[in-house]
């Protein structure tokens, strides 16, 4: 008796679990609403710096998109902020993409810089580094010169 219960219980659990939500909708921000602050190695602002934030994902390192603003006198590019609704699956493996935002900054004879935004809302000061850019910002400048980052896609 206790058995029929128990396969009883299963099966109308069973049953219902494709009538259970197990697919959510959430709100992604896509691009953060942050200033920048581009200021050269003697800390002077850097007027005419092409500021990039791109916006990616894992665990399928995807680059969704991309973001320019060009410094204005003061060293200043500020983004405004955006937002869309996505679903994920958390009970589904890689179901749950977790996305993170990149600022670069390539100056031509001035140098590079990169940082990780860690929230929208922030001040972020990037003081320029002499030399090749190097990580998301050399990926960034690897796509501009026609070659691909390895293993990015660009999201349509």
């Amino acid at each position: 008796m206790r058995r029929q219960a128990f396969l009883f219980r299963a099966s109308v659990i069973a049953l219902c679990l494709p009538f259970v939500q197990c697919v959510w909708r959430r709100t992604v921000t896509t691009r953060p609403a942050v200033t920048v602050v581009v200021v050269d190695a003697a800390g002077a602002p850097v007027a005419g710096a092409e500021v990039v934030i791109v916006w990616w994902s894992y665990p399928h390192r995807r680059v969704h998109d991309r973001y320019v603003v060009t410094s204005g006198a003061d060293g200043r590019a500020v983004f405004a902020g955006a937002s869309r609704r996505e679903t994920i699956a958390p009970l589904c493996m890689h179901g749950v993409p977790q996305h993170e935002h990149s600022v670069c900054v390539d100056v031509p004879g001035k140098g590079h810089g990169e940082v990780e935004l860690e929230r929208s809302g922030e001040v972020v000061t990037i003081a320029l580094e002499p030399g090749p850019a190097d990580g998301r910002c050399a990926e960034l400048a690897r796509e501009r010169a026609g070659a691909p980052a390895p293993g990015a896609q660009r999201a349509e």
